[in-house]
């Protein structure tokens, strides 16, 4: 795979084993770049699985050596970047709670070490809240409360 193909796999390794297609467009948008290219390129290549929803890796082995090439703070970057991406894109058009629940995972696999200023703590805390109260809606009460501390921690 071309360099560029092997960036699209770490990136779909940063959300696991597979990734919605509607999230691939908007981090498409929000990073300027084309990974659905890289996509089926690797899905040729037998490295990814391409459903109507979603790419996802063919293998766990294959997730976790794209994961394994990214160093541990760029990863926290990385992270903190699709977080705020797509939590961005889930405010602005108030998308299905899917999307903020992906946003504030990858914003809180960053973890507070990549907050810069009190605003962009203050934003990341309130995501969590947020999400922790839609959480406690849907009765999930043990997600909810993993939600409001990691805003505590921001």
């Amino acid at each position: 795979l071309s360099p560029d193909h092997l960036n699209a796999l770490c990136t779909l390794s940063c959300f696991g084993a597979s990734i919605e297609i509607s999230v691939i467009k908007i981090l498409e948008e929000g990073l300027e770049l084309q990974l659905q290219k890289s996509f089926d390129a690797a899905v040729s290549e037998g490295f990814l699985d391409k459903t109507n929803r979603n790419y996802k890796f063919s293998h766990d082995r294959i997730q976790e050596a794209a994961y394994s090439r990214i160093d541990q703070d760029e990863r926290r970057i990385l992270h903190s970047q699709y977080g705020l991406i797509l939590c961005n894109h889930a405010i602005k058009h108030k998308t299905d709670d899917a999307m903020l629940f992906t946003a504030v995972d990858q914003i809180n696999r960053a973890g507070p070490s990549v907050v810069l200023t009190s605003v962009h703590g203050s934003m990341m805390a309130q995501s969590n809240l947020q999400t922790g109260l839609k959480a406690m809606d849907m009765s999930d009460f043990i997600s909810a409360r993993k939600l409001f501390e990691f805003g505590i921690s921001f």
